[in-house]
C-alpha cells in the first residue's frame, strides 16, 4: 500500500521530500499548503495517517488529495 501510495503520488507530479518514516507529500502553492505523512506504526497493525495544512482549508483539500491516492484499497 506504501509503495502504491508514493508511486501514484509521483505519477501525479506532487512533491515527495525524502521521508525515513513513511511517505511525505508537500505542499506549498496557492491551492494548499502543508504535508501528509503515511507510514507503518511500529507496534500496532495500523498506518497512522498525519495531515497538516497551513490555512484555513488546506485539511479538507488534503483529505480529498489523499483519498483519491488510495482509492481501490478496501483495508
Amino acid at each position: 500500500m506504501l509503495r502504491a501510495f508514493e508511486e501514484r503520488a509521483k505519477a501525479i507530479g506532487y512533491h515527495l521530500p525524502k521521508s525515513y518514516e513513511g511517505v511525505r507529500i508537500s505542499f506549498d502553492n496557492d491551492e494548499i499548503k502543508g504535508w501528509v505523512l503515511l507510514r507503518l506504526s511500529l507496534h500496532d497493525p495500523v498506518m497512522p495517517l498525519n495531515i497538516e495544512g497551513s490555512q484555513e482549508g488546506d485539511c479538507d483539500r488534503l483529505v480529498e488529495v489523499t483519498r483519491e491516492l488510495l482509492k481501490g484499497f478496501t483495508a
